[in-house]
């Protein structure tokens, strides 16, 4: 009997034990949950903020580089900026639009001077975006090489404006005399 009393009681203790055991598992495993979900949560959230983000980076970015294009080509592509959500991070792809056709390899689907004045626009929208702010300085060097001659005087009245619109102060280096303005300096055997 001595001998039952025995095995009964350590099973009770066994199973107290198993209890304890199975009590602190459940409390780690709610704990567990809990943090998924606020993970959760804060993933949410920070895709929310960075879809946000990009939305009005985009807006910012397309209306400066529509604006160059605008102002140097007659019939200009509309520039923009698709973002993709691809094995967790996003990215990020430059198209240019004309006549409803997505020309998504710029560098070979449009001009040379597309391309620079695109840049161009991409650079100043770049410094605008900057955060905290900074003195507004763009350096070039020749920056509008591929710009046929005749759009030259626009590409003149670009600079002028955004460089008044912006309070940005451009340096630019160049060899197109077409394209020179403002202070200049010569420097060589000019």
């Amino acid at each position: 009997m001595h001998d039952l009393y025995d095995k009964m009681t350590a099973a009770l203790q066994k199973y107290d034990l198993l209890q304890a055991r199975k009590q602190a598992e459940v409390e780690e495993l709610l704990s567990a949950e809990s943090a998924v979900k606020a993970t959760m949560i804060a993933r949410t959230t920070a895709q929310k903020l960075a879809v946000e983000v990009q939305t009005q980076a985009h807006a910012t970015i397309s209306f400066i580089v529509n604006k160059c294009l605008a102002a140097v080509f007659d019939d200009p592509y509309e520039f923009r900026i698709t973002f993709t959500e691809m094995r967790g991070k996003t990215e990020a792809r430059i198209e240019f639009i004309r006549d409803g056709l997505i020309l998504d390899n710029p560098i070979r689907s449009v001009g040379g001077g597309v391309i620079d004045v695109a840049t161009f626009g991409l650079r100043v929208a770049a410094i605008c975006l900057r955060r905290p702010a900074v003195r507004r300085l763009l350096i070039l060097d020749e920056p509008f090489r591929f710009v046929s001659a005749d759009k030259h005087p626009r590409v003149v009245a670009l600079l002028e404006m955004l460089s008044k619109e912006t309070e940005m102060q451009i340096i630019q280096v160049t060899h197109i005399d077409a394209l020179k303005l403002g202070t200049i300096i010569h420097f060589g055997d000019e």
